[in-house]
């Protein structure tokens, strides 16, 4: 297969060579492309920023509600346990109030059954009587 050679198209390729088609030299042609690159890459940098500026924002949204429902639970809890705190002291208190009420009538008592021995030791050196010593052998037996 031979190819012939056509000096027109020869010509064609050498002024292409200096020259584009609409007359700019290629030199020109790279600036102009290198510039659509760099402005593209720069375009996409701050896409990419803004969508990661929106996504930390969206973070941000996300774990304010989550702090928010945390502290709502931790308040919840709280007041649960302050509620339990407050019915634990009241029974405690009411314990307390049963326990004391128990000894002054357990005291009452004792003091009575005392009085009713110190009286029938009295009556026995008063008269030393079998009743009277029966009856201070059963009231002193009690305390």
């Amino acid at each position: 297969m031979d190819i012939e050679p056509n000096p027109e198209a020869l010509h064609h390729l050498a002024r292409g060579r200096r020259e584009t088609s609409r007359g700019r030299p290629a030199w020109q042609w790279v600036l102009i492309i290198a510039a659509g690159v760099l402005l593209a890459n720069g375009l996409t940098a701050l896409a990419t920023r803004a969508y990661l500026m929106w996504e930390l924002q969206q973070l941000s949204v996300a774990l304010d509600e989550q702090s928010r429902q945390w502290r709502l639970q931790n308040e919840a809890a709280q007041r649960e346990a302050r509620a339990e705190r407050v019915k634990r002291e009241a029974e405690l208190q009411r314990q307390m109030v049963e326990q004391r009420r128990a000894q002054q009538r357990q005291a009452a008592v004792q003091q009575q059954l005392r009085e009713t021995c110190d009286y029938w030791q009295r009556q026995v050196m008063q008269q030393n009587s079998d009743y009277n010593r029966s009856m201070r052998d059963s009231a002193c037996s009690q305390r």
